[in-house]
């Protein structure tokens, strides 16, 4: 009975030696997976934070690109404004100079 008894205790000894490896080896694939995990995250993270700040770079050149368009716009709009004047000035003149010249 005693060499059944040891059989029984050697084999059950070696299922929990068994175990024990398949449950560390499951801790350390779980570990590993967790790992991987919160690596991709933080890829995945500093990716979406890459974008987003390239983004913000592409909008605010974007917006200085358009302001500097619009004030070189209202500098010539100015520009023909006073251009126009100068036009209406001189024609003006020359209305004047005409209706003098017609009255002598």
């Amino acid at each position: 009975m005693n060499k059944i008894e040891n059989e029984k205790q050697s084999h059950e000894t070696d299922r929990k030696k068994r175990e024990n490896y398949f449950k560390e080896r499951e801790e350390r694939y779980k570990r590993e997976i967790k790992r991987e995990r919160e690596e991709w995250d933080k890829q995945k993270l500093q990716e979406k934070m890459r974008r987003e700040e390239e983004d913000k770079k592409r909008r605010e050149k974007e917006q200085r690109d358009w302001d500097e368009f619009n004030q070189r716009l209202k500098q010539e709009r100015r520009r023909m404004e006073r251009e126009k004047e100068d036009i209406q000035s001189k024609h003006e003149e020359e209305e004047n100079k005409m209706k003098m010249i017609w009255r002598d």
